[in-house]
C-alpha cells in the first residue's frame, strides 16, 4: 500500500454531546481493493461511513481524497458513491424517475445512457417502471446501489449493502463488485456478514465502541477471520 490512497481518515473522532461515537479511527482506501469493515452494533461503523462521505462533519480530525482535504462543497465529493443502511429513495417515484431525480443533482449530461447502464448492472430493469415503495427490500437496496453508481464514481462506501437480498441476488451483488474493484474502482464495504467480507474483500478493518482494534490486508490474518473478529471484540484483548 504504497500509492496515494483514494480516500483516508485520519485520526477521526466524533461525540454526540457527551456520546463518543469514533475515537481516533485512521484507515485508508485503496483503488482497486475492497475494505471490510466490520464491528458489532453500535460499534461506530454506520457514522464512519457517513463522515468519509462528507456527510457529516467529524468533531475532531481529517478526510482525505487523492490527499486533499473534503470539505463541503469539495469536487472530491463528486468522486463518492454512498449508499447508506437505509437508501435514500422516494416511496412516490417509481424506479426510473428516482434515478433521473439522482441524475439531476448530479447534472449528468447523459443521464439517459448512465441510467441504462447502472439498471442493467444493478439488475433493476425489470421493476424500471414501479413505484419505490412497492419494491421488496431486496430491490430497495438494488436500486440504491443503482443511484450510487450512476454518476460513475471511483470510491464506494456501502453500509450493510446485502441486507434483504436472497441467495441469487446477493451472488450478482458479490460479482458486481468484483467487477468494480477490476474497473479500479476503491470500495468500502461495511457489513455484520464475516462469511462475506472473506470472501470479498482484500483489507479488513475491525472497530468497537468507537476505536480501531484492527486494519490490516486479509491476507495478512495470521488466524481465520471469525476467530480474530471474536477475540478482539468480545475476548477484549488486541494481541
Amino acid at each position: 500500500m504504497t500509492e496515494q490512497a483514494a480516500l483516508e481518515g485520519n485520526d477521526i473522532h466524533h461525540r454526540y454531546g457527551e456520546q463518543t461515537v469514533l475515537d481516533g479511527v485512521t484507515m485508508k482506501l485503496e483503488r482497486g481493493r475492497i475494505l471490510g469493515l466490520l464491528g458489532p452494533n453500535g460499534a461506530g461503523k454506520s457514522t464512519l461511513l457517513d463522515i468519509l462521505a462528507g456527510i457529516t462533519t467529524p468533531t475532531a480530525g481529517m478526510v482525505r481524497i487523492g490527499g486533499r482535504p473534503l470539505t463541503a462543497g469539495s469536487a472530491g465529493l463528486r468522486r463518492i458513491g454512498y449508499l447508506p443502511a437505509t437508501p435514500p429513495l422516494h416511496d412516490e417515484l417509481t424506479v426510473r424517475e428516482q434515478l433521473r431525480y439522482a441524475a439531476r443533482l448530479h447534472r449528468l449530461d447523459d443521464a439517459g445512457r448512465r441510467i441504462d447502464e447502472v439498471a442493467t448492472r444493478c439488475a433493476i430493469g425489470d421493476v424500471d417502471g414501479q413505484y419505490i415503495g412497492r419494491l421488496s427490500k431486496g430491490y430497495r437496496q438494488r436500486v440504491g446501489l443503482a443511484q450510487a453508481l450512476l454518476h460513475a464514481p471511483d470510491i464506494l462506501l456501502l453500509d450493510e449493502p446485502g441486507d434483504g437480498l436472497d441467495p441469487i441476488q446477493s451472488d450478482a451483488f458479490h460479482a458486481l463488485l468484483r467487477a468494480l474493484r477490476d474497473d479500479d474502482t476503491a470500495i468500502l464495504l461495511s457489513s455484520h456478514n464475516l462469511a462475506e467480507v472473506r470472501a470479498l474483500c482484500d483489507d479488513i478493518a475491525i472497530i468497537d465502541r468507537g476505536r480501531l482494534l484492527l486494519f490490516d490486508r486479509l491476507d495478512a490474518l495470521r488466524e481465520p477471520l471469525e476467530l480474530l473478529f471474536t477475540r478482539l471484540v468480545y475476548g477484549g484483548g488486541n494481541g
